[in-house]
């Protein structure tokens, strides 16, 4: 018989108070508390692991089935918790999803977990603490080898960081450092000393990079909840003025991993480095690709969260897309806690077996196109997929989804194109730079933002939503005549031969004027900068071939950052984009799946341009392909055609 639970109240949740029983078993009382009430707790964090209960605890006097990774977990909570150098870290009660919420199928705990669901936020805000839990490691010494090499990587970025900012009193202003000052400095130190053994196996380096690699390939980064888990925002000290430190900051999230424990601050050097071997490509170093991935999404969006810059609805789906989750519903469920009032109010939690997962996913489209102005910034989100690399459950039933809706149980492999730059304010040459040793976030400057592109001018959106179909005003741009992969950092043989080619064909001029390679090099970062941030900043980039296949052991600090800045925007660019050739010459970034004969068009409210194929028995009609960049049209120039009458506005229906 399950275990039964009592009804929940409307602002209620359930905590697990350990109860002192021996070292093999672990027992709970199940408490009811208003969310209001300031009671201390720890809320765990940590995946749910493969279906089957093989493990039971004690939970109000009756044994409660539970998944193998929540029991390692409860085991080694309980382990700190006797600990005295460690008890402080676990409180009195704790929050688990998978036992304080009900997790039946029955109509009441439906309706329960999509309460409670609604409460998710507040409950990981208000927890004194955030105990993640990685797993247990499949090597213990290479486990402790990582958490000292963290720890170390940690250290030396403070040390830098406060050489860069001496202190002096309030009233001697210096000169303002950036933080990709200190980035640069702390990444050009790795070079003289943990470059060189990469290559030795059973070093203590190398075995403590078997270990965070170990670590960075955990489950738990994959997990679509933890977005909201282990980004909650904390207050920063960043002052230390007269010789008055304010508060010691100290992190709530703490990651556990067998018996060692890491905080986000060691985990952020750490993945910086990473990142690092990574783009220079260092020999005896393939382990280490890619797996800092997750984590870096996962940082990135702790830092928008701390320094309080908000992500539209979108954006912070994007973010979720590559996890995993059992319920495809929560791809839309598990943001909406981070997400506008506005759209908490219209997108509701409702895990009814009536709200298909081809409701939900289109309840999204009917937010963005409803709202003023009508956006049509879900088009680049959706982008058409012949081949599902992550099928829905079979035991969903769901309609397929239309090519210009996206899908975000299916990851992508592009970056949408961006619709925002982010322009710095410029910071004064003796401006006062404040730094606290014990914290280690730079002050956030404020940012002034724009539109990216324009590519229909003040036009105003003209689309409906009937049934499956999108009915939508656009203007026809060109017609794909050519497509090639874009050039890559270091294989340039099949890209120089064709370019050659469509550059003669041109006779060396673009239809803008500029040179054809001066056109071909800006298309392939579509005419973007990026900031020491990775955001695009500011228009007129373009790619230098010469420095994008430099060593970082060739450059300095300044050029490291304006490598890597380059190589981010040729990355964002390119990832899962190809160059194309439109018979009237223009070259263009175009999704991977573009065809010989596919269309561009612009449509009315758009800033981007998109690719369409038509549907052969059904003039008018097309199917959605992508965003699209074409170098020259971007920026009005497809309006002034309908304005001189080479150009006319058609109404398109997307299938």
């Amino acid at each position: 018989m399950p275990f039964a639970y009592r009804p929940l109240g409307k602002h209620q949740i359930r905590l697990l108070k350990p109860r002192g029983l021996s070292f093999d078993a672990l027992g709970y009382d199940l408490i009811h508390v208003d969310i209001t009430t300031k009671i201390e707790y720890s809320a765990l964090s940590y995946t749910w692991g493969a279906p089957g209960d093989s493990h039971v605890i004690q939970l109000d006097g009756e044994w409660f089935p539970v998944r193998e990774n929540l029991y390692d977990a409860l085991q080694a909570i309980d382990f700190r918790r006797r600990n005295k150098a460690t008890a402080s870290m676990v409180k009195s009660y704790i929050w688990i999803d998978a036992i304080c919420i009900n997790q039946g199928k029955d109509e009441e705990a439906l309706a329960e977990r999509s309460l409670q669901i609604t409460m998710m936020t507040r409950i990981y805000e208000q927890a004194s603490t955030i105990l993640v839990w990685l797993g247990n490691p499949q090597n213990e010494m290479h486990n402790r080898s990582a958490f000292r090499k963290m720890k170390e990587f940690n250290q030396r970025r403070l040390v830098i960081m406060a050489k860069n900012r001496p202190y002096r009193p309030w009233w001697w202003p210096h000169k303002a450092k950036l933080p990709d000052n200190d980035n640069n400095t702390f990444l050009a130190s790795m070079a003289a000393t943990d470059r060189t053994v990469f290559d030795v196996e059973g070093s203590d380096t190398h075995n403590a990079w078997l270990g965070i690699c170990a670590i960075f390939r955990s489950q738990w980064w994959t997990r679509t909840w933890i977005f909201q888990e282990a980004t909650v925002p904390e207050k920063l000290v960043q002052q230390h003025i007269a010789g008055t430190q304010w508060r010691n900051f100290e992190s709530k999230v703490k990651f556990l991993c067998g018996k060692e424990t890491a905080s986000w601050t060691e985990l952020q050097g750490t993945v910086m480095v990473a990142k690092h071997i990574q783009d220079t490509h260092q020999r005896g170093t393939e382990f280490i690709q890619g797996a800092h991935t997750a984590a870096n999404s996962l940082l990135a969006f702790r830092v928008s969260r701390v320094q309080n810059r908000l992500l539209s609805f979108l954006e912070i789906l994007e973010l979720f897309r590559p996890t995993e989750c059992f319920d495809p519903r929560d791809k839309i469920y598990a943001p909406l806690c981070l997400a506008a009032e506005n759209v908490r109010l219209v997108i509701k939690p409702d895990y009814s077996s009536t709200n298909t997962v081809h409701y939900v996913y289109l309840d999204v489209v009917r937010f963005g196109i409803s709202q003023a102005g009508k956006s049509l910034v879900f088009l680049g989100h959706a982008c058409w997929t012949p081949h599902l690399s992550r099928p829905f459950p079979a035991d969903w039933r769901l309609t397929e989804i239309p090519s210009w809706v996206p899908n975000w149980h299916e990851p992508i492999d592009f970056y949408p194109i961006p619709k925002v730059l982010y322009i710095e304010n410029k910071i004064s040459a003796r401006a006062f730079a404040p730094y606290d040793r014990r914290n280690t976030q730079a002050m956030s400057n404020k940012q002034q933002q724009v539109r990216t592109f324009n590519a229909t001018g003040d036009s105003a959106c003209s689309a409906q939503i009937y049934e499956s179909q999108l009915h939508i005003k656009g203007i026809f741009c060109g017609t794909i005549k050519d497509v090639m992969p874009a050039i890559r950092l270091y294989a340039l043989g099949t890209f120089a031969e064709k370019s050659r080619r469509w550059e003669s064909g041109s006779k060396g001029r673009y239809p803008t004027g500029e040179a054809f390679s001066q056109a071909l090099n800006r298309t392939q970062v579509m005419d973007l900068k990026e900031n020491w941030r990775g955001r695009p900043c500011e228009r007129g980039g373009d790619i230098d071939t010469k420095l994008l296949s430099k060593l970082s052991t060739d450059l300095d600090a300044a050029s490291i950052g304006a490598q890597s800045r380059m190589k981010s925007a040729f990355l964002r660019a390119t990832r899962g984009r190809n160059v194309c050739l439109l018979e009237d010459a223009y070259l263009g970034m175009v999704p991977v799946l573009a065809e010989i004969g596919d269309r561009i068009f612009a449509f009315l409210g758009g800033q981007v341009l998109y690719t369409l194929r038509p549907d052969s028995s059904r003039p008018g009609h097309y199917l959605y392909i992508g965003e699209t960049y074409i170098h020259g049209l971007m920026d009005g120039e497809v309006m002034r055609r309908v304005e001189v009458g080479q150009a006319r506005v058609e109404e398109l229906v997307l299938v």
